[in-house]
């Protein structure tokens, strides 16, 4: 700013503040330059001194005061709004020379008055009465005057001690700015800090409720996938690395990439109202396999051998998840397939069209390569006695999923034509030849309801060769709200010429005089009360039935774990109950010390990310058995950051579209999703807010001046507040809002609205926010 326009602008300034209108001259003196010059900083603190008493007005003129005098602008006024600021937060020693000047020279009883208190509280009764009384005399209206020297007068006949200040005190050095260095392990001195430590690793509970509440989409994520680095790796061009902290928290990123249910994406603080679209964090997934898997990746062990033997059951995703963990901590993994080929659902469920069989078995070869021996073809409980894997394993994982089919209570259920859409799925996968005739009509409202849908219509040729005009339909017995399928499953539906009611309920399957199957009648249903899921209850509406014509009938309606390897068994009928299920439910432990469960067989059928989470999770139960003690530990680590790496513009940046397919090339095994570029890809990732990325404010540099919460783009991303919240834990629980300026005794960002968009640090004039990346990690037990 040159010497013309910083002098037009402290002429303007000081113009408004001889009218009293101090929120106006802030407002046009705030800015990055204003504290680069002493006659603006003088300005402000001007403004803030004439403005009131609030504990911010006294900060922020004192700070501004102070500035002006660092930047040559020393003038009676500067120094007299120091010795006020001085006074009102108790520093009295500061005050006492400038107020004695200013009560020397005469005319002004305020001064006098000041001066007199000053000497109070410095001990020098006497003389404060002295001073007090003459300005008392001066204006005898003043009560608190008059109080003040009967109180010097008492003290000074008594000889007691000078009364103890109730001014402000600052709170104890924390984070800084900025730009400070902050030590690694040391605890942080202020209750109100977001973290326990200024930098390194945390393991206090705050520490934890932190990332879990402003990083939501890790946090949505059930195998704690580090979201937001993997999005920056993307975005500076490093899908490899992007690619290997996927790796580390999901297992399976390839294959995550194109069929996980994204319960991020929902979570995604770029997806809340007023701000846009969700990051396509799937999408960038996957580009993180297709463009930086060259070949097989493995991870460094945890441990060295431990001679401790473990054997899972299921080379599913929970399996095989729980296997390659648990040989990551040291174990001998020996995997059980009754399937030719290791994948479970992915396999067996999962439509080519939806996941190259390539990318499956790229992603179980790294497994394989972590040390883990995979046995297919062998039926526990048939070829393998569960008693014997019992007997001759140190430890057993069931993952076996959810292999027996739900078959609802519906007349007509057993009619040829009529079949479940896991098996049918299965023969689809597998090559075996199906004539679905011509009406397909599918009855379910999830993956395996889409899968099957999609599936049937290209048996009849591709959606743009052979349209399928009402060949293969879906019903589904709620509304579309209550669906629970990944995003754009629905619109991919009817982009193939597939429709879906809403609404509906089948009564019966009814069969023609063939034998086989002719129709099904159908009820449509209004939504009462949610039941047990969660999901409004659909109840049939009187009067409403109609008929559909069927030469197939896909029944999607869920699945169950197929526990018959345990029942007959001498080591496993005690594990399940008559029901089918564990008895002791979807946790990780069974009934039998050695034996533990992970993923659908546990939980019912859930998520492929549900499942690895699940699994990861039971895998720390079995090392636990196996070894005594938790030999990991999970951690918040704290790094010091200068920047984002991030612009406001970037916010703005529209969803980039995950590219498909057109209709005439969707052939029966053709990938419909066809993935990012890589100009896409970091086009995509920069949209991220960077959720791991902690901005705080240090009470002890703050002048609560103001200028953050002008600057602020979300209505609770800063607040100004009289106390914060904390519950049994120590945790941040919430804060009370400050009703007026006087109750503010701190500026608060609140981690939960923060967009990240840097609009704090560049406004504070005193660089009182720290930048600092907190992220959950993985640590050995003793090491970090």
């Amino acid at each position: 700013m040159t010497t013309t326009l910083v002098e037009s602008l402290a002429a303007e300034a000081a113009a408004l503040l001889d009218e009293g209108r101090n929120d106006d001259a802030i407002d046009r003196l705030r800015g990055p330059a204003a504290p680069a010059h002493g006659v603006l900083c003088a300005r402000l603190a001007r403004a803030y001194h004439q403005r009131g008493d609030a504990r911010g007005d006294v900060y922020s003129a004192r700070f501004f005061a102070s500035r002006a005098l660092e930047l040559g602008h020393d003038t009676p006024e500067v120094r007299a709004i120091l010795a006020v600021a001085a006074f009102r937060k108790g520093r009295f020693d500061q005050a006492e020379p400038v107020l004695r000047a200013r009560a020397a020279a005469g005319g002004d009883p305020g001064a006098a008055a000041l001066y007199g208190i000053a000497l109070f509280h410095l001990g020098r009764a006497a003389e404060a009465a002295e001073w007090l009384d003459r300005a008392v005399a001066a204006d005898p209206g003043q009560a608190d005057w008059a109080a003040a020297r009967d109180a010097a007068r008492e003290a000074a006949a008594s000889g007691r001690p000078p009364p103890d200040s109730d001014r402000w005190t600052p709170v104890a050095p924390s984070l800084g700015g900025p730009r400070d260095v902050r030590p690694a392990g040391i605890a942080s001195a202020d209750r109100g800090s977001a973290l326990s430590v200024l930098a390194g690793d945390g393991t206090h509970p705050k520490d934890f409720a932190w990332t879990a509440a402003s990083v939501p989409c890790q946090a949505a994520c059930p195998a704690g996938t580090d979201i937001p680095a993997y999005l920056r790796a993307i975005h500076e061009a490093d899908p490899a690395r992007a690619y290997r902290i996927n790796l580390e928290d999901n297992v399976f990123p390839g294959v995550l990439g194109r069929v996980c249910a994204r319960p991020c994406e929902p979570a995604c603080r770029h997806g809340r109202e007023g701000l846009g679209e969700p990051v396509a964090i799937c999408g960038s997934k996957r580009a993180a396999a297709d463009l930086g898997r060259t070949g097989p990746v493995l991870l460094a062990p945890w441990f060295g051998p431990s001679g401790r033997r473990v054997a899972v059951v299921g080379a599913g995703p929970a399996g095989l998840a729980a296997a390659r963990e648990l040989a990551r901590l040291g174990h001998a993994v020996t995997v059980f397939e009754r399937h030719r080929v290791p994948g479970g659902m992915l396999i067996q469920g999962i439509p080519v069209f939806r996941l190259p069989r390539e990318v499956i078995d790229a992603e179980v070869g790294q497994v394989r390569g972590q040390g883990v021996e995979i046995r297919c073809g062998v039926d526990v409980g048939r070829d393998l006695p569960f008693a014997d894997l019992v007997r001759d394993s140190d430890a057993v994982v069931l993952a076996a999923g959810t292999l027996r089919p739900n078959v609802p209570e519906l007349p007509g259920v057993r009619i040829p034509g009529v079949r479940h859409g896991l098996d049918f799925l299965l023969d689809v996968n597998e090559g075996r030849p199906i004539e679905p005739g011509d009406h397909v009509v599918v009855i379910g409202g999830g993956f395996t309801a889409m899968d099957c849908a999609r599936a049937a219509a290209r048996l009849r040729g591709t959606p743009a060769r052979r349209p399928n005009d009402g060949a293969v339909r879906v019903f589904y017995r709620r509304s579309r709200t209550e669906m629970l399928v990944a995003p754009g499953e629905v619109e991919e539906l009817h982009h193939e010429g597939i429709p879906m009611e809403f609404q509906v309920m089948p009564l019966e399957c009814v069969q023609g005089g063939d034998g086989r199957v002719r129709a099904v009648r159908f009820v449509r249903t209004a939504l009462g009360a949610p039941d047990a899921s969660g999901r409004r209850r659909p109840e049939p509406v009187p009067g409403s039935a109609f008929e559909v014509p069927a030469t197939l009938v896909l029944l999607a309606t869920g699945q169950f774990p197929d526990a018959a390897f345990l029942h007959d068994d001498p080591e496993g009928r005690a594990l399940v109950g008559e029901d089918g299920w564990l008895v002791t439910g979807a946790g990780h432990a069974t009934a039998h010390p050695k034996v533990f469960a992970a993923g659908d067989f546990a939980t019912g059928a859930r998520s492929i990310i549900d499942a690895i989470g699940h699994a990861k999770a039971a895998t720390r139960a079995v090392d636990r058995f196996l070894c005594g003690t938790d030999r990991l530990r999970d951690v918040v680590e704290v790094t010091d950051l200068v920047s984002t790496g991030r612009i406001r513009e970037m916010d703005f940046v529209p969803r980039v579209a995950l590219p498909t397919l057109a209709l005439p090339a969707r052939e029966a095994h053709a990938e419909v999703e066809t993935g990012f570029a890589a100009d896409q890809a970091v086009e995509e990732t920069q949209r991220c807010y960077a959720c791991h990325v902690k901005f705080e404010i240090d009470p002890r540099k703050c002048i609560l001046c103001g200028w953050c919460v002008k600057a602020k783009p979300r209505p609770d991303c800063i607040v100004e507040v009289a106390r914060l919240l904390h519950d049994e834990q120590d945790r941040i629980a919430g804060f009370q809002r400050a009703r007026s300026s006087e109750e503010v005794r701190r500026v608060f960002i609140n981690a939960a609205d923060c967009i990240r968009c840097g609009a704090c640090v560049d406004a504070c004039p005193v660089d009182a926010i720290s930048l600092q990346r907190a992220a959950r990690r993985t640590r050995v037990a003793g090491e970090g």
